[in-house]
């Protein structure tokens, strides 16, 4: 037998692929960072409308309703968005 044919064929099992844990450090800094310069301009922001002045044009009578409403609507969106961006499907 060729011992030179037998090392041709061989093939080294292939590397397993190195862990991907650890810290996300763009995430971890860079979402403080991002939420710190978004308060930093709209600090210095004049808002030209105000909830206030929307509801008193839309002709709101229960406005106190209406703030809890429009508050409930926006967590439900928050939570839908944060499902459906947390779900483990391949790309």
């Amino acid at each position: 037998m060729n011992p030179m044919r037998n090392l041709a064929q061989y093939q080294p099992p292939p590397e397993p692929p190195e862990p991907r844990g650890g810290v996300r450090w763009s995430v971890l800094l860079g979402v403080p960072l991002a939420l710190g310069a978004l308060l930093f301009v709209l600090n210095g922001i004049e808002p030209s409308l105000q909830f206030e002045d929307l509801m008193r044009a839309l002709g709101v009578a229960n406005q106190n309703r209406y703030v809890r409403l429009a508050c409930v609507c926006v967590v439900g969106l928050v939570a839908i968005v944060i499902a459906k961006l947390s779900r483990n499907e391949p790309e």
